[in-house]
């Protein structure tokens, strides 16, 4: 151990050592542990010295004595008879570093080896080199943007302290800090061990492991993925909107708000997972509602051009609230947009929007006063009639605009 740390801990700014002729003396790889003292200086330390130059444990990483308590741990821990939790960190560790049990692995250009950091070797390709090589790349593309790599490390260690910060409770032991970690955890874990067991009663667990960072890849790189991650560039370049979208953000998660926030934004959610999963119905109703997003849209799926979103219905829609918000000194859009999303007062369970949706659909479905749900025939009704309200120059929202456009005001 002590000659492999000789070889590699001197960086390529080391004067007592050479990198270009292994059979002279003082030859190192010059890898450049060195740089590393400071961080395993933390890791091993037992305490560390507070302001009043006190040496206390909290804050210190003691490295050993918590890796002594998770090896105790682990030992306790019996997967199947003869199995316990040291048996499967230890396999996962060979895993991740023996090349010997990861032949034939390459990188997503076919390459067998990699560089080390230094550049003096290449090493054969294993599980943990990939890893660290794609952080490294990750690095590297953000050399031409170093104040978005800072705000990038920052969300990254914000979202990690608060998934995996942990708090020492009077007994000594360590909880998280977030309690949802944990209930989380316990919901992801069995779900995962689940997909695993059906691959594995399959019998094609390996070509499914092997294609989940392809699936993932397209996932990220589809239409979808690549929308939403444009979509967060602009917001954050975008003062207001970036303060406005965290404003709502906190609003839909909020335990402690009055209208049970939190609670309503968990149902909608599990509700639109359920809807993005039926496709026998979803798949149509998003054809229906594509021209609204952008136009073009039936043509596009033809071979023709690409849709155009400016100059579609919701493309005009938020113009019109852009506008409507530069006039409304007093925000009287926003308080009736608020009012009608908001629980009444009374201890009503429906908020005055769910109301008139729902007095809309009795009233004007195609047979009205029938109770029960909705008929396709009665959906068909309540969109006839809505789509008549908005286009009929005779009794719509059409007449109404020209009521207001040649109203005649008399002091």
């Amino acid at each position: 151990m002590i000659s492999s740390l000789r070889l590699h801990f001197p960086s390529s700014d080391s004067d007592w050592t050479q990198d270009t002729d292994p059979a002279a003396p003082a030859y190192a790889h010059q890898d450049g542990i060195v740089r590393y003292e400071p961080i395993l200086s933390a890791l091993f330390a037992g305490c560390v010295d507070d302001a009043s130059g006190r040496c206390r444990p909290a804050g210190a990483g003691q490295l050993l004595s918590r890796t002594a308590k998770l090896l105790r741990s682990l030992e306790a821990i019996e997967l199947r008879p003869g199995v316990d939790g040291i048996s499967v960190l230890a396999s996962a560790t060979e895993e991740l570093l023996d090349p010997a049990r990861n032949a034939g692995l390459t990188d997503r250009v076919g390459g067998t080896r990699t560089r080390t950091n230094a550049g003096s070797r290449s090493p054969e390709l294993t599980p943990i080199y990939l890893l660290l090589d794609s952080l490294s790349a990750m690095d590297r593309s953000w050399t031409a943007a170093p104040e978005r790599h800072a705000r990038w490390l920052s969300a990254r260690g914000a979202m990690v302290d608060q998934l995996l910060s942990a708090d020492r409770d009077p007994a000594g032991d360590y909880r998280f800090a977030n309690a949802r970690t944990l209930a989380a955890l316990r919901i992801l874990l069995p779900f995962l061990e689940q997909r695993v067991a059906a691959h594995r009663d399959a019998r094609d667990l390996d070509a499914w492991t092997a294609g989940l960072d392809d699936r993932l890849e397209a996932s990220l790189g589809s239409a979808v993925g690549s929308a939403s991650v444009r979509f967060l560039d602009a917001i954050q370049r975008d003062p207001q909107a970036k303060a406005a979208l965290s404003d709502l953000a906190s609003y839909l998660v909020d335990e402690a708000a009055s209208d049970d926030n939190f609670g309503t934004s968990l149902s909608a959610g599990a509700d639109l997972m359920q809807l993005l999963g039926d496709d026998v119905d979803m798949v149509p109703l998003l054809h229906a509602l594509a021209p609204a997003l952008a136009t073009g849209t039936d043509e596009a799926l033809a071979g023709g051009p690409a849709p155009e979103v400016r100059g579609a219905a919701l493309d005009r829609t938020l113009g019109l609230l852009r506008e409507i918000d530069r006039v409304d000194e007093n925000h009287t859009l926003s308080l009736v947009l608020q009012n009608l999303v908001s629980l009444p007062a009374d201890g009503s369970e429906e908020t005055p929007l769910e109301v008139m949706i729902d007095v809309a659909a009795e009233v004007n479905r195609a047979e009205p006063g029938l109770t029960g749900p909705l008929s396709a025939d009665d959906h068909a009704e309540v969109l006839g009639v809505t789509h008549d309200f908005f286009s009929s120059e005779e009794r719509g929202l059409e007449r109404i605009y020209d009521v207001i456009q040649n109203r005649e005001i008399t002091p």
